[in-house]
């Protein structure tokens, strides 16, 4: 770890732990509670089951076009409003998943989500970068892609129970305000210091 700047107290992880962990393990969570049962969601609006595969790789086929695109938009609005805008947008899509009627509008909200993710997790790790000092980054940014696996090992659990007495769909519920929350959590939490980057 690099010495901090003289007069400088030394860098915590727990100075970040909610304003830089706290929105990826809402989200996640919502995000894990939905990944077990979206082939189930095709199964029951009648796609066989290469089809049902198919909308479950959406995912991650969203998240892979959107790469690029996701990066240019985090860099001209900033991270906070980044994440505000996907947590908006996902939500919309997870409610859109719970009440669609076609395999194929379905499979429409699975490619969004895997777009607002993408947008969602480079925002994460732009705050991370401009908050954190360059000596103790990757500690930093290798926790934050642990927070995410807790909520998406948390997920399933939570959605089960949301299953077993509200239904399938009302994973996709618990999913859009995981979402919703995570956005209004980056929003509301303090946003990074106000220094230009380096180009």
């Amino acid at each position: 770890m690099s010495a901090p700047a003289t007069g400088a107290p030394p860098f915590r992880l727990r100075s970040v732990a909610l304003s830089g962990y706290g929105p990826t393990i809402v989200s996640a969570l919502g995000h894990g509670a939905v990944l077990p049962v979206l082939a189930l969601r095709a199964r029951d609006l009648g796609a066989d089951v290469p089809t049902a595969a198919l909308v479950v790789a959406l995912l991650g086929v969203g998240q892979l076009l959107t790469s690029l695109p996701a990066g240019a938009l985090v860099a001209r609005i900033g991270e906070r409003r980044s994440l505000a805008l996907a947590g908006a947008v996902d939500a919309l899509a997870m409610l859109a998943a719970s009440v669609v009627g076609s395999v194929w509008a379905l499979a429409g909200a699975v490619l969004v989500s895997g777009a607002t993710w993408t947008v969602f997790m480079l925002a994460r790790q732009g705050y991370m970068i401009d908050v954190v000092p360059a000596g103790s980054r990757a500690r930093a940014l290798s926790t934050l892609g642990g927070t995410h696996r807790v909520g998406l090992f948390v997920g399933p659990l939570v959605g089960s129970l949301v299953i077993a007495t509200s239904g399938l769909e009302a994973v996709f519920w618990l999913a859009a305000a995981m979402s919703a929350a995570a956005g209004a959590l980056a929003l509301l939490l303090p946003g990074p210091p106000s220094l230009a980057r380096a180009a």
